[in-house]
């Protein structure tokens, strides 16, 4: 009786989500991932293959690196967070996945990125996302985002050719 009552409570717990996220929990020298959202890069790379099994990049997770210039996303990350890259000024590239939904507010602020090639699945890009990125010369606009957000691309002062579907407002 007692085993049956702990199993129906175990399982109540569990429906309910009361016990935080264990499983996808990762800590190395690298990546901090906390249930499929890399939480902070530590490492010291160049170039940042972020693993398998991430959704999200969190806030600020690469924020202000100063060694980064170029970072492969999986197929499966969804989301960039606000901030995730901002001020990674040695940043040039970033290899979007086909299965990005969504980049945040600022979320390439002042970073030193040459070209975004967003793909068509996003459908949302937060106000100021690539503001202040001054070497970037080259945006393709997904269609699935039909109103330029603000402060999307100021202070990038080498943009040149930015390819918008003709469905953008």
């Amino acid at each position: 009786m007692k085993k049956n009552i702990f199993v129906f409570l175990l399982s109540l717990v569990v429906m309910l989500n009361v016990i935080p996220c264990s499983h996808g929990q990762a800590s190395d020298k690298e990546f901090e991932i906390v249930c499929g959202t890399l939480v902070a890069y530590n490492g010291k790379s160049k170039n940042v293959k972020v693993p398998e099994g991430v959704s999200v990049i969190g806030k600020n997770a690469f924020s202000g690196n100063k060694t980064v210039t170029s970072v492969e996303l999986p197929y499966g990350v969804t989301r960039i967070s606000d901030e995730a890259f901002a001020d990674c000024k040695r940043l040039k590239s970033v290899t979007f996945p086909g299965s990005l939904q969504f980049i945040g507010n600022n979320a390439f602020t002042n970073s030193g990125l040459t070209r975004a090639d967003i793909p068509d699945s996003v459908t949302f890009l937060g106000s100021g996302a690539f503001d202040r990125c001054r070497k970037l010369k080259s945006v393709t606009w997904p269609k699935s985002v039909t109103k330029i957000p603000e402060r999307i691309f100021e202070g990038c002062v080498r943009l040149t050719k930015i390819s918008i579907p003709s469905n953008v407002a």
